[in-house]
């Protein structure tokens, strides 16, 4: 049986679920705080609007001529020094909220995985790193250090355009 938003019923929700919140504050525990808050329809969107807001302010930072990127410079010694571990650290430094949503998107176990009879480890900094040079040249097209290191290596292997 639906109800009207503002039915007996809706009040009585968003009370039992900010008593719910209010116990999770008491006993210090962040977890179902952001679960009851995620949960909740009304309260939902401001915090994924919050979210976004944030994630975008990191990538302008980062794009931004104030920092000196890895990924903006496109001389052939940086191509050769380039490092996932480098990308990693200057993440990390200049934009952590969108470094940290990379993380969680990426986040799986260790594994293996085998291809053809080889197998290789799964690194999750590499996936990480080419996430955020893929979404930080769509916002900025100077960022194009790891597409142009491809389109390099792609030309002198003699790989067809298509």
């Amino acid at each position: 049986m639906k109800r009207r938003p503002g039915s007996k019923h809706s009040v009585h929700y968003l009370t039992h679920s900010m008593k719910k919140v209010g116990r999770s504050v008491g006993r210090r525990k962040c977890g179902p705080i952001a679960k009851q808050v995620m949960s909740h329809p009304r309260i939902r969107p401001f915090i994924l609007k919050r979210v976004g807001r944030l994630i975008r302010k990191d990538m302008e930072r980062m794009c931004s001529v104030k920092v000196s990127s890895v990924l903006r410079k496109r001389t052939p010694t940086a191509m050769k020094s380039f490092s996932w571990g480098d990308l990693m650290d200057e993440l990390e430094r200049s934009s952590p909220v969108f470094c940290q949503l990379l993380k969680e998107c990426v986040h799986r176990k260790r594994r293996k995985v085998s291809k053809r009879g080889t197998s290789y480890a799964v690194d999750d900094v590499t996936v990480i790193g080419m996430c955020a040079a893929i979404l930080l040249r769509h916002r900025n097209t100077h960022m194009n250090l790891v597409q142009r290191i491809i389109s390099t290596l792609l030309y002198s292997g003699h790989a067809p355009k298509q």
